[in-house]
């Protein structure tokens, strides 16, 4: 994701959830999109290049059986989040309450 010129490190705040991803350039949210499949928020990692300033986002798959394509963003192409996947991510979030954290 390349990002407007002047855009320092210090201002990159990228939130990682178990079906949402999140991209903060000072107060302005740049990104906020359902995930199509379920991610490892500890595995997950962002570098800032300043000199071509792109942003590079590492995303761990929560499963090694989910094949990953390159939509890998839930929404539709009118930018519509399916109702099920909402319904599912709320229900994990939920649930991960109750579950040991993972290592």
């Amino acid at each position: 994701m390349k990002l407007n010129p002047g855009t320092k490190k210090d201002e990159i705040d990228v939130l990682f959830n178990y079906r949402r991803l999140r991209v903060f350039v000072g107060e302005d949210c740049i990104l906020d999109d359902v995930l199509y499949n379920p991610i490892i928020c500890e595995g997950c990692t962002w570098t800032y290049n300043e000199r071509n300033r792109k942003l590079e986002i590492s995303l761990t798959k929560d499963s090694d059986t989910i094949v990953w394509c390159a939509a890998f963003l839930a929404k539709d192409a009118e930018g519509n989040v399916p109702l099920d996947y909402e319904e599912e991510a709320a229900e994990r979030e939920r649930m991960e309450r109750f579950l040991p954290k993972r290592f």
